[in-house]
């Protein structure tokens, strides 16, 4: 997962180099989401293990408690993240430099005020990504992390780049986000039936063993009463 946010950011670079400052303020963006998404991750490090060691006993009812909760945890934070970075563009700004020039602050106001609007769905989007890795359905979260970060949000922000405004650039990122459950809709649901029956086929097979393995002691003490007689 961290080698495709860093070609992301490699990409994006690539593509804002032609717009100076642009490239600056995505900097000064980075920095400011990754004090919103670290609140996130942490929620994940303590619901990944609750949602794992619960499917592992087969309670259902927990998982998905469990998951609801992380839910609306998560995007409560993210929309906290929002509502700053909607209110407070140009003071955030200015924690990364004091004597932030009138071209930082032209693009850099519009951009996170833009970009924030991602937030809206990256909660949902993160949470749903571990759980699928707690389930054992990593592959899931993969698919659609590339999906956002590299089949969406570049391409996206190249072709907007082509408009020669930077502006619109900025809008490839509340695209990417929203992707999965436009483009996916039912991808999400399918992964957690799919997690599901395939643990209800091991614990059958499971059931089927201890049944023959009943079934072949009680051969093997009749066929010794057998003998002994």
């Amino acid at each position: 997962m961290q080698a495709i946010g860093s070609v992301m950011t490699y990409g994006m670079n690539l593509i804002l180099e032609a717009f100076g400052t642009a490239q600056t303020v995505f900097g000064i963006y980075f920095k400011l989401q990754s004090f919103i998404f670290m609140p996130v991750f942490g929620l994940n490090s303590g619901m990944v293990p609750i949602i794992a060691y619960n499917f592992g006993a087969g309670s259902k009812e927990r998982v998905v408690r469990t998951m609801k909760s992380s839910i609306k945890y998560a995007v409560g934070i993210m929309l906290a993240g929002l509502a700053v970075m909607e209110l407070f563009p140009a003071w955030l700004i200015g924690l990364f430099d004091a004597e932030a020039s009138s071209d930082l602050l032209v693009i850099g106001i519009p951009a996170l005020r833009i970009i924030c609007l991602s937030f809206c769905f990256a909660g949902y989007c993160i949470v749903v990504g571990s759980v699928f890795q707690a389930l054992g359905n990593a592959v899931y979260s993969m698919l659609v992390s590339i999906a956002r970060q590299l089949c969406v949000l570049l391409p996206v922000a190249w072709l907007f780049s082509l408009s020669g405004n930077v502006n619109p650039i900025w809008w490839a990122f509340p695209i990417a986000e929203s992707e999965p459950e436009y483009v996916f809709p039912d991808t999400h649901q399918q992964g957690y039936h799919c997690a599901y029956r395939g643990r209800e086929v091991e614990n059958e097979c499971v059931s089927a063993s201890v049944m023959q393995g009943r079934k072949a002691a009680v051969k093997c003490a009749h066929n010794k009463e057998v003998l002994t007689e």
